[in-house]
């Protein structure tokens, strides 16, 4: 079973502090935690021990607004990553992916592609793109809010977004 709830300051508002619970017990994080790089790098390590799931320490040189990184995968394939910023109070499952301009079923396979993704709560973002480039670049990403993190709610996620990724590839390599 797998709960979470909030502490309430004398107003009945959520206080500052997460607590979960989860099969391997009650676990509980304040704000001060979420935002101290090691207690997070922690608790993220034993959610992804309980769900099978590999973190890789990765670094992204040059942007300091990210908190952590992770390169990440599931069943002995690369996903791609796990990343907190330090204003943000959720975690981002992303990858990116690019798809061939010289497709003779670009639109189609576009549709089918964000089609996919928004059945499995995956959001596509768009970077600039030069248009000689032959290929369109496309970011996927999800979001696992630290207020209902637990190892469930992470094995959940990584499944929901390896699948949408297996059932994308032959989209990305069609002719």
């Amino acid at each position: 079973m797998s709960i979470h709830s909030f502490d309430r300051n004398k107003h009945g508002q959520p206080s500052k502090r997460f607590r979960f619970l989860s099969s391997t017990g009650n676990h509980s994080l304040s704000a001060e935690q979420i935002s101290e790089k090691h207690a997070l790098e922690e608790y993220l390590q034993a959610c992804a021990a309980w769900a099978d799931v590999k973190l890789r320490k990765a670094v992204l040189a040059g942007v300091p607004e990210i908190q952590v990184i992770y390169d990440i995968s599931y069943g002995g394939k690369k996903l791609g990553y796990l990343l907190k910023q330090w204003n943000s109070y959720m975690l981002r499952l992303g990858c990116n992916i690019s798809l061939r301009r010289d497709s003779k079923d670009l639109s189609l396979n576009f549709r089918k592609i964000h089609h996919l993704c928004a059945l499995n709560y995956i959001t596509l973002l768009f970077p600039p793109v030069d248009p000689n480039d032959a290929k369109i670049p496309i970011s996927m990403e999800t979001a696992i809010y630290l207020e209902s993190l637990n190892e469930r709610v992470l094995k959940e996620a990584v499944l929901r977004f390896a699948k949408c990724k297996d059932l994308l590839r032959p989209l990305l390599r069609s002719p």
